[in-house]
């Protein structure tokens, strides 16, 4: 270097023997960067940039399911970028553009809907969001992590570092942390319809409402259709309707009775009640009924979802039967519980009735499931002289949904944790019944 200028060399010769090239143009690496007299910034973004994209694409196009696709991207794909913050200096609109990106090739492959929301994809799964980290906000992060370290640090070097404010940041880590998540959140649930489900549902969902997607077992398709569907970002007649202003009618496409909303169309359409609906039900029910068979030795398959229940299945310690009427002296309008369990040794009767509502709607069905098997409980008790009559509703919201009951419930069957199971089966159900009727 000659008055900050590149000049052309032969080379330096060392003292003991060894020759030092000239540095090309395209600079020299050191620790993975790209420099020459100062960090080459430009050729830097661009290998990164096609990198971060290239796995991205890789990742999106694979068999993974949804937990695991964003968990390579988190890891493979996001470290790239992460192991430049603080060096390379990013414009907050290169970053913003790669979040853009990101999405983009998400919605081409399948993995996110165009119109869902983008905030709730950055949030954790724990609370609702897919977990998927912000370029934009890793690097944010990992800049004011490595300010904080300079400011707490004793070496002269790093302290020098930071008076000559190689990076200067006003906000603290933890406090930019804090922000932006209220923020996501915000974004979220404040939406009119991004935000109405959750909001609906925040006083009847229990703590394993998002385990389905804390777990992340669902194909990455299957998991943002459902949370496309949470969000009504999904194209019903209604919304076809009332926000794309087209000449569609607002009617079901089935029964043309009610608007076509996704509450209807997963729960309330009269037109798919004896089949789909169903047997996303049975599915549920035969979980439960699978793992009756397990704990009282039964002869059942190896997996549960070759199960073929039979009417009455039982041995010398239980008797189990399935959808079969519970015969009273007394004429009873529910007398045919979805499952009936008898304990031969203590003489006690578990009535099992399973349902899956609207997610709204989950307390008000568990509470009547109690009510109406009540009278039921009291013949059982009088008539087979049983020494206890219990009533277990299980209630899954078909857009996976769970009441704050529900692990109190499935205690007292003394099953092994079967919430997430039945969980996933209503949501499977819930996303075939969607492609059907949206395909039409």
């Amino acid at each position: 270097m000659k008055r900050g200028r590149q000049v052309g060399s032969s080379g330096i010769d060392l003292p003991d023997d060894q020759h030092i090239r000239e540095v090309e143009e395209e600079g020299y690496k050191y620790l993975g960067i790209l420099q020459l007299d100062k960090t080459l910034n430009t050729k830097m973004k661009g290998k990164i940039t096609s990198e971060y994209v290239r796995r991205v694409k890789k990742l999106c196009r694979s068999k993974l399911n949804g937990g695991n696709m964003i968990s390579g991207i988190n890891t493979w794909a996001v470290s790239v970028v992460r192991y430049s913050a603080g060096i390379v200096d990013w414009t907050v609109e290169e970053l913003v553009s790669m979040d853009r990106r990101t999405r983009k090739i998400m919605a081409m492959n399948g993995c996110m809907h165009t119109r869902s929301n983008v905030a709730r994809l950055y949030l954790p799964r724990k609370e609702g969001g897919r977990g998927l980290i912000s370029i934009e906000e890793c690097v944010n992060k990992e800049s004011k992590s490595l300010h904080g370290y300079l400011r707490e640090t004793t070496e002269w070097m790093l302290q020098a570092a930071l008076k000559e404010k190689v990076l200067d940041e006003e906000e603290t880590f933890q406090d930019y942390q804090k922000r932006r998540q209220e923020e996501k959140i915000r974004n979220w649930k404040e939406k009119h319809l991004h935000g109405e489900f959750v909001r609906q549902t925040a006083y009847v969902a229990g703590e394993d409402s998002w385990r389905w997607l804390r777990n992340g077992f669902l194909k990455k398709e299957t998991e943002g259709l459902i949370l496309a569907a949470q969000e009504q970002a999904l194209r019903t007649n209604s919304i076809k309707h009332s926000i794309d202003k087209t000449s569609v009618t607002p009617l079901c496409i089935l029964c043309g009775d009610s608007t076509e909303t996704v509450r209807h169309i997963i729960s309330g359409c009269k037109k798919l009640a004896q089949g789909e609906y169903r047997k996303r039900h049975d599915k549920v029910a035969l979980r439960v009924h699978w793992e009756i068979c397990r704990k009282y030795r039964i002869e059942c398959t190896d997996k549960w979802y070759d199960h073929q229940p039979l009417a009455v299945a039982e041995n010398r310690d239980a008797r189990i039967t399935w959808d079969k009427t519970v015969y009273t002296d007394k004429r009873l309008n529910h007398n045919r519980p979805d499952i009936t369990l008898l304990r031969r040794d203590t003489q006690e009767w578990t009535l099992i009735d399973i349902a899956v509502p609207a997610d709204q709607s989950i307390i008000n069905t568990e509470e009547e499931k109690m009510a109406k098997y009540q009278e039921l409980a009291f013949e059982i008790k009088r008539i087979h002289r049983a020494s206890k009559v219990t009533v277990i509703p299980i209630v899954i919201g078909a857009l996976g949904t769970t009441s704050k009951n529900a692990k109190t419930w499935h205690g007292k069957l003394a099953l092994p944790d079967i919430v997430g199971s039945a969980q996933l089966s209503a949501i499977l159900g819930t996303a075939h019944i969607l492609r059907k009727v949206l395909c039409f």
